[in-house]
């Protein structure tokens, strides 16, 4: 990996980053970075060798690639797929891709979607970008657009849904609205208002379930939740944008498509 700094120390780098002392402390006794002088200020391109061991096993698969560079795969998930397990997961199909593209990397995702829910998803192809995007997310400095099909008409064409979230505590699985939960915000636009309506989020926390739960809170649960919902059909909720800005000031903003269950539910809808 290349780094140009500008009147930057690899110190002040590496924190910028937040790498973690003891990911710093490898690189240090391991001799990963090409210069000794970790405290100097540089102008000057460094070398970074962040090579590592695949740890997932690999299993073919065509990805739907949105994007990628030396930092970042992202790809725009389809449902009925979970983001990582031992087999059958994203993870595994993109250690196919790394392997056959000789990608020496771990296989890592700060961000994650549910198993039915299609979208954005990304991975991070060092322990440089992972560790800053783990930043971003739990700092709730990363914007998350998704889109869904709710029941029912909205009365307010759009709003704000603030209901803190914490786990059920009679089922792992399943969250719930509390007092002394998580604190969240997600804010709603309806863009087509019917017995079905379309709507566009926005949210920068990320907690588990957060827009199901959301809107099943207020009466509009999402087409197709089993958890939340009456379980009908598919579910109709997709990431469709993550924006952030890169540890190197670039501006990164990807943007995956409906597949054509979500589509052709629109259109049948009339909101397309």
């Amino acid at each position: 990996m290349k780094i140009k700094l500008v009147n930057e120390s690899i110190n002040s780098f590496l924190d910028r980053v937040h790498l973690s002392k003891k990911k710093i402390n490898e690189l240090k006794q391991n001799k990963k970075i090409d210069y000794d002088n970790y405290d100097e200020l540089l102008n000057r391109e460094i070398n970074i060798n962040l090579d590592e061991e695949i740890n997932y096993s690999a299993e073919k698969y065509d990805l739907d690639i949105i994007y990628e560079d030396d930092n970042y795969l992202v790809v725009n998930k389809k449902r009925g797929i979970i983001i990582h397990d031992e087999a059958n997961s994203l993870a595994n199909k993109v250690a196919y891709y790394y392997s056959i593209n000789n990608i020496k990397s771990a296989i890592r995702y700060p961000s994650r979607l549910d198993k039915d829910t299609t979208g954005v998803v990304i991975f991070c192809k060092n322990m440089i970008s992972a560790s800053y995007l783990d930043f971003l997310f739990s700092s709730d400095l990363i914007d998350k657009e998704y889109v869904a099909l709710c029941h029912k008409k909205f009365s307010e064409l759009k709003g704000k849904i603030t209901y803190s979230i914490s786990t059920d505590r009679h089922n792992n699985n399943k969250m719930v609205t509390t007092i002394n939960g998580k604190k969240c915000k997600t804010l709603y636009k309806v863009l087509y208002n019917g017995d079905v309506s379309y709507l566009l989020l926005r949210i920068k926390t990320g907690r588990t379930h957060q827009i199901r739960v959301h809107l099943s809170k207020i009466g509009h649960s999402i087409l197709g939740d089993s958890i939340y919902g009456d379980g009908i059909g598919e579910l109709m909720l997709h990431c469709m944008k993550i924006e952030f800005v890169d540890f190197n000031g670039k501006k990164m903003c990807f943007i995956a498509k409906l597949d054509d269950k979500f589509e052709t539910k629109l259109k049948e809808m009339g909101a397309k």
